[in-house]
């Protein structure tokens, strides 16, 4: 075997039909909760890049991500606003 340098991880070619190989881009959906402009509070879902993923964490300790849905886009970087999410009812309340 050949040693490659370079990052590990998942290899792909991108774009398809390049003879590039660079790491695939992740794009995950997350959930944080927030403030609407009226005050009220919201939970907000999108579907992200790496770099708008870790904008969000940093500002929004609320954030999650949300299991097993992946996307081909990020919703921020193609200029989409981020979903409200409705609220689950609790068992508590």
């Amino acid at each position: 075997m050949k040693n490659h340098p370079g990052p590990r991880g998942r290899l792909a070619r991108w774009p398809a039909g390049s003879n590039s190989l660079k790491p695939q881009p992740h794009f995950l959906t997350i959930c944080w909760d927030a403030t609407a402009e009226d005050g009220t509070p919201v939970t907000l879902q999108a579907r992200l890049c790496k770099a708008h993923r870790q904008v969000i964490a940093l500002k929004y300790a609320s954030a999650r991500g949300v299991r097993r849905q992946f996307g081909e886009s990020c919703d921020l970087c193609s200029g989409r606003a981020p979903n409200t999410v409705e609220a689950e009812p609790r068992d508590d309340q």
